[in-house]
C-alpha cells in the first residue's frame, strides 16, 4: 500500500548515517524485491527458496540465497554483470555520456 511504502521511505531516510550517500531508492529496491529472478543465471548448488509472494525474486542469488537485505541494493543486479534488466543508473549514464561527447 502507499502508506507502507511511505513509512519504509521515511524509516530509510531517518536511519541514514551522516556522511554516507543513498545510491538506491526504496522504489528501486521494491522493483527488485517483486521482480521474478532470472532462471537462467548460474546458482551453483544453491536452492533459492521462494519469497512470501510465491516465486523466487531478484533479491535472492547464489551469494544471497536467504534474500537478506543489505541497504537498498538489488542483489541480482550486484552479483550478475551485466544486468539483464535496464537499470536507472545505466539510463542516466547514457544521458550523461551524450551530453559530454
Amino acid at each position: 500500500s502507499d502508506e507502507d511504502y511511505i513509512s519504509r521511505m521515511v524509516e530509510n531516510y531517518q536511519t541514514q548515517k551522516r556522511g554516507r550517500g543513498l545510491h538506491e531508492t526504496v522504489w528501486w529496491y521494491d522493483t527488485c524485491r517483486y521482480r521474478e529472478a532470472n532462471g537462467g543465471l548460474f546458482t551453483a548448488d544453491q536452492e533459492l527458496t521462494e519469497d512470501d509472494i510465491g516465486y523466487v525474486t531478484a533479491s535472492r542469488t547464489r551469494q544471497n540465497s536467504d534474500g537478506d537485505q543489505s541497504g537498498l541494493e538489488c542483489p541480482e543486479e550486484r552479483d550478475y554483470f551485466p544486468y539483464w534488466v535496464p537499470t536507472l543508473q545505466s539510463e542516466s549514464w547514457d544521458e550523461a555520456s551524450q551530453r559530454t561527447s
